[in-house]
């Protein structure tokens, strides 16, 4: 059974004042957001501008105060699976890490030693010390000790020699923001040609030289004194350790 619902004049008129409230606190809210997202915009472009002024340059950024730096890129990844300090594991400490960096030290040239092999119990050089010291590396000399490998699965093909093919690893460090420009733009080689006519190449070519904003000479190299440095510090040859007693 339906029952008409009957409302008085009042409470019609309270119900539109409800509505025209409720109207007017909906349009509040929209343009308080479209206010907050005018000035979001206002921020976005004034310090996008910024940022892009940097990174048109590359090192721009670096000039102006922004940040630049170097990126290390590894061209071959592989991870240990050997049980860290288990047999002969500790002869080559170095395999845990892809990337390792440290103080520079006078005795910390190599991450191995030829002994390896013979002395994987007691290693002559333990490059797990290297980095176990935790020692603070801002504003020092710095040593990168870099693990590159491969994985890899047996095939008939590898019989009687393992094949090599594809099996190139290498690693680059490239700057980042660091410079103005493209650094090889300094270089007392850089050249470039283009023709004098594109559609006619036989009118010859047109040369233009880089030299940067200041020509530079290179330095002669200075005469080789490694019997000298052998004859003071005969680890420079052997690659054993000072510090454990072999000398």
């Amino acid at each position: 059974m339906y029952l008409p619902t009957i409302t008085t004049k009042e409470e019609e008129e309270k119900e539109e004042d409800d509505e025209e409230e409720k109207e007017e606190g909906e349009e509040e809210e929209e343009e308080e957001e479209e206010e907050e997202e005018e000035e979001e915009e206002e921020e976005e472009e004034g310090g996008g501008g910024g940022r892009g002024g940097g990174g048109g340059g590359g090192g721009g950024e670096e000039e102006e105060g922004g940040e630049g730096g170097k990126v290390l890129q590894l061209g071959g990844m592989s991870k240990q699976l050997l049980a860290e300090n288990k047999n002969n594991e500790r002869a080559f400490s170095w395999s845990r890490h892809q990337l390792v960096v440290t103080k520079y030290k006078e005795d910390e040239r190599t991450s191995s030693s030829p002994y390896a092999m013979f002395d994987s119990e007691n290693p002559v050089v333990d490059f797990s010390k290297f980095s176990d010291d935790n020692e603070d590396i801002v504003d020092e000399d710095l040593v990168f000790w870099l693990t590159m490998g491969l994985h890899h699965i047996p095939r008939s093909e590898d019989l009687p020699l393992t094949s090599t093919t594809g099996t190139r690893l290498s690693f680059s460090l490239a700057p980042f923001n660091y410079y103005s420009e493209c650094p090889s733009m300094s270089s007392s080689d850089a050249i470039r040609m283009d023709l004098l006519n594109t559609k006619k190449p036989s009118e010859g070519v047109r040369i233009q030289r880089y030299y940067g904003k200041e020509k530079e000479t290179c330095a002669i190299p200075a005469s080789s004194i490694y019997d000298d440095q052998v004859r003071e510090n005969p680890d420079t040859a052997l690659e054993s350790s000072r510090f454990l007693g072999v000398f």
